[in-house]
């Protein structure tokens, strides 16, 4: 009997740790997912903005002179939207992580901030709005360092390579912006390969992180 009632006790165990892992699973997915569609709408507007709506659909043109801000929003976004669902996964899904719902709300809170970000970015396509389009990625960056060092500091050194590639371009763009704010022509073009060289580095120095052996 006693045998019995301890077994009973530990299948009662394993169903309550079942349910607990369902519903942390449950609160990882939901919090990731607000920072998902604001990133998706931020890329539908992207899009949408390149397009030139005319009074019908046989008038509807591409806007050619968003081309260059575009493709800048797409190096970023890029590895910023897998970055953050492999972290999610590493860090929430994959971890045993205790007292993991304070971090869980302030990544949360983080990645919803940089999606509000990217929403302006989407924006800011325009030739003329260079200056506001690379003003917003630098902030970018520089609240990703922000977060990045917290997060390094506390529980996830995988995050070193962010905060260091950020740390290098982000004052980069900004210096860009400084000197050659007057060139309408070329501070665009220096911006935007500065952006793309700057998620090539990052793919390049966290290829692991987001791509693991299998």
């Amino acid at each position: 009997m006693h045998l019995l009632y301890n077994f009973s006790r530990y299948l009662k165990s394993l169903r309550i740790r079942k349910m607990n892992n369902e519903a942390i699973k449950s609160s990882i997915q939901s919090l990731q997912q607000i920072y998902t569609v604001i990133l998706a709408l931020a890329l539908g507007e992207a899009f949408k903005q390149f397009v030139i709506e005319g009074g019908d659909s046989s008038q509807r043109r591409l806007d050619w002179s968003k081309l260059l801000s575009l493709v800048a929003l797409l190096a970023l976004i890029i590895p910023f939207l897998h970055g953050m669902n492999r972290y999610f996964f590493d860090v929430y899904s994959a971890g045993n992580f205790p007292h993991y719902g304070r971090y869980l709300l302030v990544d949360c809170i983080a990645f919803t901030l940089e999606g509000g970000l990217f929403f302006i970015l989407a924006r800011s396509l325009k030739h003329t709005e260079f200056n506001r389009f690379y003003t917003t990625v630098a902030i970018l960056l520089a609240f990703d360092i922000f977060w990045g060092g917290f997060i390094w500091h506390f529980h996830t050194p995988s995050v070193k390579p962010w905060v260091i590639v950020n740390l290098v371009f982000g004052p980069l763009i900004t210096l860009a912006l400084i000197l050659f704010n007057k060139k309408i022509f070329l501070c665009p073009i220096i911006c935007a390969a500065l952006v793309v060289s700057r998620s090539v580095c990052d793919y390049i120095f966290s290829w692991p992180f987001y791509f693991p052996a299998s």
